[in-house]
């Protein structure tokens, strides 16, 4: 729109869910911005706001042979010239920007895989400063936007773990800085070497009960505008705050403040609602031992019934076998007031020597390496769907194979396709389980999957054919599934729940979800706190709201309290035999 007024024009037209970080040539002739085909792999786009004029490579050679009289002009431009006039090229040309044509000039500068941010333009417009993320590494990277330098592909400029923000380049374009674990760096461009580390001191003080009001007030603000039921489901929203409000003087601590938060945010009986704090990890460690729960219960005895794949005790040179008694950590023995856990602390990393005792009395010593709680929390996780495959295979007598989705999350639907692909092999069928799958992003990806269907074959000669999109990098399973969900089955899982129902690739076996779907954003707050946004609702065409309401299932089976202790799961037990009725209809 022009900045003295008029009807505004839309020059981009991609479909995408998320954009930003517009930035403007020195010259005005283009347009940087970073644009979200899919949240995890932003793209830098650049519009050329008139047909790019070709640049030939004859003139720079003539400029060679400039009379001495310009040389001498330009060797004499000062500081303060120079200024001006990279002032003046900032500015938009009075050039008008040509709409005829501009959705066709549209380029994506970066490849998915790194997932860029645009930063940056230099002062003379050759060059873009950019953050992409590399292996969960963010790092700061350049490319060229001049068209002698067009096939250039981008350079990274820093290699490091910490994150980095605010880059900004100086106003020659021969260094440029930014903000690294709370410093300011400023490097020289376009090498990126030789970095200064600024070292910047302040301090604040902060009004802890002027503080918690504004962000109390802001948490209250925010969901006043961003809520997704415009009724507040039913609520007064400001008779919510009038409540809550006057007991915000008697708060003394942050924690006290988060819970009065969540109080009050809970009065809208939604799912996906809450502000406080996330990301931190202890250093406590976990050994990876099962110990038999009788003697345990009975004694307080630690005696080993079994160790978990891949953990500490199970990759010792001699790890501890049945029926062995865990007596002593580092030397210390264990008694009734001093448990493993508190031995255990902040070990995680550490060399720990555990001492075993036999069933005749002999002690043994071996040596493990502790693991924190996210790692073995992961172990834990895969061997219980190990166990599950296991079964599955059992109860089927190998005829069906067994996939968990962990989370609706990019690594989760990786590790399906990998799971997917040993679990198909020799397999009549496939149960997808999603119990316990808070949710994520990405059921429509997982929907791809098990909607294809084989339309061609193809096969080197004299080897056997497969579906002809294989060699595309395409998966087509194109055997029955099951799909079992329960009651910890919530948000994006759900709407997977409900389009593969609909979309009728086979029969839902379990209990019927959680009800808890909505599209949520997070802020955050003044205090580093995080407030989570319901912002987006969900419904079926028919117009029922999926917030509050769980998907059914057809085949609607519980599992009795305790029913893990006998080694049995009757909702596998349920899922393999309707999946072996839709294998034998389909013969």
């Amino acid at each position: 729109m022009p900045v003295a007024g008029g009807e505004p024009r839309q020059i981009t037209f991609l479909s995408n869910i998320g954009g930003g970080d517009l930035r403007w040539s020195p010259n005005g002739s283009f347009i940087i911005f970073t644009t979200e085909q899919y949240r995890l792999e932003s793209q830098i786009a650049r519009v050329d706001l008139r047909p790019p004029q070709p640049v030939f490579r004859e003139a720079a050679f003539e400029r060679l042979f400039e009379r001495d009289k310009e040389k001498k002009e330009e060797a004499s431009t000062d500081s303060s010239e120079q200024s001006t006039d990279e002032a003046r090229a900032a500015k938009p040309p009075a050039e008008p920007i040509v709409y005829e044509g501009i959705e066709r000039r549209l380029r994506l500068l970066t490849p998915p895989q790194i997932n860029a941010v645009a930063g940056p333009i230099s002062p003379d417009g050759k060059d873009l400063l950019f953050l992409a993320s590399v292996a969960g590494k963010v790092n700061i990277w350049t490319m060229p936007l001049d068209e002698p330098r067009a096939g250039q592909p981008p350079r990274q400029l820093t290699a490091s773990d910490t994150w980095k923000s605010f880059l900004q380049f100086a106003p020659d374009g021969r260094s440029f800085s930014y903000l690294e674990d709370g410093q300011v760096v400023v490097r020289r461009f376009p090498g990126g070497n030789e970095p200064s580390r600024l070292s910047l001191r302040a301090e604040v003080e902060v009004d802890f009960h002027r503080e918690k009001e504004q962000i109390f007030t802001e948490a209250w603000r925010e969901l006043r505008d961003s809520f997704y039921d415009p009724t507040f489901r039913g609520q007064d929203w400001q008779q919510v705050r009038a409540r809550f409000a006057p007991l915000i003087g008697a708060v003394q601590t942050t924690e006290e403040l988060h819970t009065l938060i969540n109080l009050m945010v809970g009065e809208l009986r939604a799912s996906h609602l809450g502000s406080g704090f996330y990301g931190w990890e202890s250093d406590d460690g976990f050994i990876g031992i099962f110990f038999a729960a009788e003697p345990l219960l009975r004694e307080g005895r630690l005696v080993v019934e079994r160790v978990l794949p891949d953990g500490p005790a199970a990759l010792a040179t001699e790890p501890p076998r049945p029926d062995e008694e865990l007596v002593a950590v580092d030397g210390t023995r264990l008694t009734a007031t001093l448990s493993l856990h508190k031995l255990l602390l902040r070990s995680a990393g550490r060399r720990v020597r555990l001492t075993l005792r036999a069933a005749d009395a002999t002690e043994r010593e071996i040596v493990v390496r502790p693991i924190n709680a996210s790692a073995y929390r992961r172990l834990r996780y895969r061997d219980w769907v190990a166990t599950n495959e296991q079964y599955v295979h059992t109860v089927s007598r190998g005829r069906l194979g067994y996939v968990h989705i962990e989370e609706m999350s990019y690594d989760a639907y990786q590790q399906f396709l990998v799971d997917l692909d040993a679990e198909t092999h020799s397999k009549a069928g496939v149960i997808i389980d999603v119990r316990y799958n808070g949710g994520g992003h990405t059921a429509t990806f997982v929907l791809d999957v098990l909607m294809r269907r084989s339309a061609l074959r193809s096969g080197f000669r004299d080897l056997g054919a497969t579906d002809a999109s294989h060699l595309a990098g395409n998966r087509v399973l194109d055997r029955p599934t099951v799909l079992v969900t329960n009651e910890r089955s919530a948000s994006n899982t759900e709407m997977l729940s409900e389009s593969y129902r609909r979309l009728r690739l086979g029969k839902l076996v379990g209990r019927p979800t959680a009800g808890a779907v909505i599209w949520t954003y997070s802020i955050q707050l003044l205090d580093g706190a995080w407030l989570s946004l319901p912002r987006l609702y969900v419904v079926t065409p028919e117009g029922e709201d999926l917030e509050g309401s769980g998907r059914p299932v057809d085949v609607d089976i519980a599992r009795p309290l305790g029913e893990w202790a006998s080694r049995r799961d009757r909702q596998l037990d349920a899922a393999v035999a309707t999946l072996l009725k839709a294998v034998r209809r389909r013969k």
